[in-house]
């Protein structure tokens, strides 16, 4: 999607509103990269500028939900691979 905030010309993603329904969150690369970004809205209008929330998003990201204290939950999701853990022991090295 092209353009939803502030007629700038980056590529925008709609995330959705903030629990008190103020402000529209959303996904730009306006900046270089994909960083997460709030805009008041009043009267179906944009009051000021956008502010960034979340430097780095990341494009492949998925948001999980905005909980109702303003909390924002996301997972970070890449196409080049996965993240594994497990234990290691210090001594052995097994």
């Amino acid at each position: 999607m092209r353009n939803i905030i502030a007629g700038h010309p980056s590529e925008d993603r709609l995330i959705g509103w903030t629990p008190d329904g103020k402000n529209l969150i959303f996904l730009s690369d306006r900046s270089g990269t994909w960083d997460i970004w709030s805009i008041s809205i009043t009267g179906g209008k944009q009051q000021g500028e956008p502010e960034l929330l979340k430097k780095d998003y990341g494009y492949y990201s998925e948001v999980l939900g905005i909980a109702p204290d303003g909390s924002f939950y996301y997972k970070v999701d890449t196409p080049s691979g996965g993240l594994y853990s497990g234990a290691v022991d210090i001594e052995t090295g097994k």
